[in-house]
């Protein structure tokens, strides 16, 4: 079979509305969205994503240090003041844990959604001195942060790649594979009971 019966086939199984290349604009003239429904029908959701977090974020610390992961204790402070960590983060660097501290609190004092969803890749980057134990406890440490401060809402979680030891290893197919997930999922079970 070449790539192109392939593509064809795919969209042969297609529903014939989603062959429509008008596909998009039938669904906005479907729900409507010029005239929003009143407010009392809909759902605001937070979502979190690639939280990335640091408990080693260091104030200070060089941001191009050399290593996979700077803005840490071991990264040493540059000669360009420029290039040291500030106060809320660094975009080469992983979150701070007071960052995500104030982004939940205006996730409750201003957003205040009917759900979370949050979508995983909450470990940082460090691969180079990243253990298991330590990614375990990282897992446990941001979970603990995420069902404390959004507390009044459920949360909904799902694993990213980062979430695993070793990173990207995770066999879809084969629950309950992954050791590092094993230790820590049962954190999980406060947001989704191990039956669902």
């Amino acid at each position: 079979m070449t790539v192109h019966e392939w593509i064809e086939d795919r969209i042969y199984e297609k529903t014939l509305e989603a062959q429509d290349n008008d596909f998009i604009n039938n669904l906005y003239k479907e729900h409507d969205l010029a005239n929003p429904r009143p407010k009392d029908e809909l759902i605001k959701i937070a979502l979190i994503s690639d939280l990335h977090l640091s408990f080693d974020y260091t104030i200070g610390a060089d941001t191009d240090c050399g290593k996979p992961l700077c803005c840490r204790s071991d990264s040493g402070i540059n000669k360009n003041a420029d290039k040291n960590a500030k106060k809320w983060g660094d975009y080469n660097c992983d979150l701070p844990v007071h960052t995500l501290e104030n982004l939940f609190d205006f996730v409750n004092s201003d957003i205040k959604p009917d759900a979370v969803m949050w979508g995983g890749d909450s470990i940082p980057h460090n691969l180079d001195s990243l253990q298991i134990d330590n990614s375990v406890q990282i897992m446990k440490n941001v979970t603990k942060i995420v069902a404390d401060k959004l507390s009044d809402y459920p949360i909904y979680p799902t694993i990213g790649n980062h979430d695993t030891y070793p990173q990207d290893i995770f066999k879809m197919l084969s629950p309950r594979s992954n050791p590092a997930v094993n230790q820590w999922s049962p954190e999980w079970l406060q947001f989704i009971p191990d039956e669902e």
